[in-house]
């Protein structure tokens, strides 16, 4: 998968559930390890880490990196985690960083 795919798959993940304090949660709202089958809310970063999981080699860095760009460079947990941050703004900020690496992608500035 490239970084683009990667980050189609985690905002599809931030669409079913999204969270905030913690990496994943379950339907009771525990908070659980990113990885686990049981997760049903993310993080901007949990996602990306359950996206990637088993993906020798990957490294969500570079993607958190891209996101970080489009929230003003603060970090991503902060960011994510700020009280009045809502869903909707973290699918917002997912969508500005895919349109901004797919208009870089067609002008062959983005590799993976």
């Amino acid at each position: 998968m490239t970084m683009l795919e990667h980050l189609h798959a985690a905002r599809a993940l931030i669409v079913l559930g999204w969270t905030q304090k913690c990496f994943a949660r379950d339907a009771n709202d525990r908070n659980v390890p990113w990885g686990g089958t049981s997760a049903v809310k993310w993080c901007m970063s949990g996602a990306l880490q359950q996206v990637m999981v088993g993906r020798i080699g990957k490294d969500h860095g570079p993607a958190i990196k891209e996101l970080m760009k489009d929230i003003g460079n603060e970090w991503v947990a902060a960011w994510n985690d700020a009280p009045e941050r809502t869903q909707q703004e973290v699918l917002d900020a997912y969508d500005r960083t895919i349109a901004r690496l797919t208009l870089a992608s067609g002008s062959g500035k983005v590799g993976e």
